[in-house]
């Protein structure tokens, strides 16, 4: 077996600059798709695009489909639009639609035009079902075969067929294409030959409806440990099928999903490079959960009074849990980086500074609202003679600017310090954030107090 030299990003990059697409195409036509896109992954979309081209049409389709989604749709609107329908035609038709989802809208009508009749008149087909729902999920690519037939034909039949995706089960069907049941490949070459395909099947546990979502789809999938699941019409004839691969993918999104509605971060799957982007989609959940803290301290701040400097510490819980939210937020996302292999050393300044500039964006939106609340709660409702409101909304805002911004920080560096020393992230940053947070937040804070009212 020839021995194949491994290159790195920069060197993809150099040969192709220097035309030595011969050496390229050789590497990345011995690895693994999911291997090839993992080593594209680090360079940019036109880089991934030109490499690609390179490439036969199946191959770089097989590798395109293993890109995740930010770097598959980046990819793809590098690429001519014949270009994107060729590789289309090389797919299944399940990731044939989920591809065609990510070309910029302007280019689709090219890419359509470019594709042959049969793939634009199936894709049209896929397209009309809802995103998210079995419909869409699923591949009309199948074997079916009428109950009434024997093994030997059902067999013939499979011989006779080349299919994109593999196929492990054959479905049954009546003289009206409706689902009769379902035998395995395995199975049914262990069948007598003559036997009835009717007399062979077995019952369908567990099927789909092409509009029915796709969480209970993956929740039968678990229930039954299914690892393909026929779709039917509303007149129970079958139109399609889902497999295990595209299941999982569906499992992940919505375990994602879920732990970034826990961490208020419903930036974690985007890859988001912008801070501003990053910023304006957790703030809305660290303004709400910034409301509810103000309340305590407010009504802290009522059964105290501000009469005494002591009352300050009214205000140590919210700044206490802006920077808990900020530093969870952000230890979500590098936490499940880590899981997915997206965290790499070399990117760690890069990573630590957009962190730490989203930190400082929410942190002074925060602080300035918060610090608005304060200056009108005492202006109007109960000033201080001990403290102004000013100076006090100045704390505030600057104790909670800061506090967020080190959050966001310490929440990025905790998990890969973690990760470096071989402890799992996932279990143990989260009460070392949390702890670390706290501590710094109220440190922040009383130091902030102890510096401007000793300037006062």
């Amino acid at each position: 077996m020839k021995n194949i030299k491994p290159l790195t990003i920069e060197e993809i990059e150099k040969a192709l600059d220097h035309g030595m697409e011969a050496d390229v195409k050789e590497f990345l036509t011995s690895l693994e798709p999911a291997d090839a896109a993992e080593a594209l992954s680090q360079g940019s979309p036109e880089l991934r695009a030109k490499a690609l081209s390179v490439l036969a049409h199946e191959p770089a389709a097989d590798i395109l489909v293993e890109f995740d989604e930010n770097d598959a749709e980046a990819t793809i609107n590098h690429m001519p639009p014949e270009t994107v329908a060729a590789l289309l035609g090389e797919m299944a038709s399940d990731d044939r639609v989920d591809m065609f989802r990510l070309v910029n809208g302007k280019r689709r009508g090219n890419v359509l035009e470019a594709l042959s009749a049969a793939d634009r008149m199936e894709l049209n087909k896929l397209l009309g079902y809802e995103e998210d729902s079995a419909g869409d999920l699923m591949t009309p690519e199948l074997c079916s075969i009428r109950a009434d037939a024997t093994v030997q034909e059902a067999i013939r039949a499979i011989a006779s067929r080349e299919f994109d995706d593999p196929i492990s089960m054959i479905f049954a069907v009546d003289k009206d294409g409706r689902l009769a049941g379902a035998i395995s490949v395995s199975e049914l070459l262990s069948k007598p030959r003559g036997s009835k395909i009717s007399d062979v099947i077995d019952e369908v546990p567990a099927f789909a409806g092409p509009d029915e979502d796709q969480e209970s789809v993956a929740h039968n999938f678990r229930k039954y440990d299914l690892y393909v699941m026929p779709v039917v019409d509303k007149d129970g004839r079958l139109v399609g099928r889902i497999t295990a691969d595209d299941v999982m993918d569906v499992l992940q999104e919505e375990a994602v999903e879920d732990i970034a509605h826990m961490a208020g971060a419903p930036d974690m799957e985007l890859n988001e490079d912008s801070p501003f982007r990053v910023a304006s989609l957790r703030l809305p959940w660290l303004l709400i959960t910034m409301c509810s803290g103000l309340i305590i301290s407010v009504i802290i701040q009522k059964m105290i009074g501000l009469t005494k400097v002591e009352g300050l510490a009214a205000f140590v819980p919210v700044i206490m849990a802006m920077g808990g939210n900020t530093g969870m937020q952000a230890s979500a996302i590098t936490v499940r980086g880590i899981a997915l292999g997206e965290i790499e050393f070399g990117k760690l300044a890069r990573i630590f500074a957009k962190e730490m500039l989203v930190g400082m964006l929410m942190g002074c939106a925060c602080g300035l609202v918060t610090g608005g609340i304060v200056w009108a709660n005492l202006t109007f409702f109960g000033g201080s003679a001990s403290v102004s409101p000013e100076k006090l909304a100045g704390i505030v805002a600057v104790s909670m600017c800061m506090a967020m911004t080190f959050a966001a920080l310490s929440g990025t560096l905790m998990p890969i310090i973690l990760h470096k020393l071989r402890i799992d992230p996932a279990l143990a940053s989260g009460p070392f954030v949390t702890t670390g947070n706290d501590l710094s937040a109220s440190t922040i804070y009383f130091l902030i107090c102890y510096l401007l009212l000793r300037a006062h």
